[in-house]
């Protein structure tokens, strides 16, 4: 499940916008859209611990940025 969420988070930044990812260059968008290229080519041959480093470190890092980010969208739609 853990890996299936990766490369949702991984297709999902693929479809963002360019110039929003340049907008954001605190957040790793060549780790995350990597990983899940990574995930869907070669799943038998997995790095867990580059895995396990993503989840504990990659992950909670960009939370905080990704929710601005979110937050600060949602209010243009608005």
């Amino acid at each position: 499940a853990t890996l299936r969420n990766l490369q949702l988070i991984g297709a999902a930044a693929m479809h963002v916008p360019i110039e929003v990812r340049q907008a954001q260059p605190e957040i790793p968008w060549h780790i995350f859209t990597g990983t899940c290229y990574h995930l869907v080519r070669s799943y038998l041959t997995i790095n867990k611990s580059c895995v396990w480093d993503i989840i504990q470190e990659g992950v909670p890092d960009v939370l905080p940025v990704l929710r601005k980010l979110s937050d600060s969208e949602s209010g243009k739609e608005n």
